[in-house]
């Protein structure tokens, strides 16, 4: 998982570690890599993912755009990105994004 911000960042660590590798006695974790920064910075990688979640509410137009490039630049071939509130711009240099399903309904946090 990727966070800018360091305080939730912080938070995804705790909670990651407190379930101590696993949600019940007989179901384990997958590995789970949590990194503080921007999805743009180079120590930032998607290359390995099969499926990315963006909870995108808060991004806007243009964080959203700079998310495309970053996906669109690091992601693999094939890789389902799904996002919230906001779609990936459909294609940039190097890239192309492809729709595969829609989804509307009530945010009940």
């Amino acid at each position: 998982g990727v966070e800018l911000l360091p305080g939730l960042h912080r938070m995804a660590e705790e909670t990651v570690a407190s379930l101590g590798g696993a949600l019940s006695p007989t179901l384990s974790l997958a590995p789970i890599e949590l990194v503080q920064g921007s999805w743009d910075a180079e120590h930032v990688r998607f290359g390995d993912d099969d499926v990315i979640f963006a909870y995108s509410t808060a991004f806007g137009e243009e964080g959203i755009e700079s998310l495309g490039r970053a996906l669109g630049a690091k992601a693999k071939d094939g890789a389902i990105v799904v996002c919230t509130e906001y779609e990936l711009p459909e294609r940039g240099e190097g890239y192309l994004f492809r729709k595969l399903k829609e989804v509307h309904g009530d945010n009940d946090e």
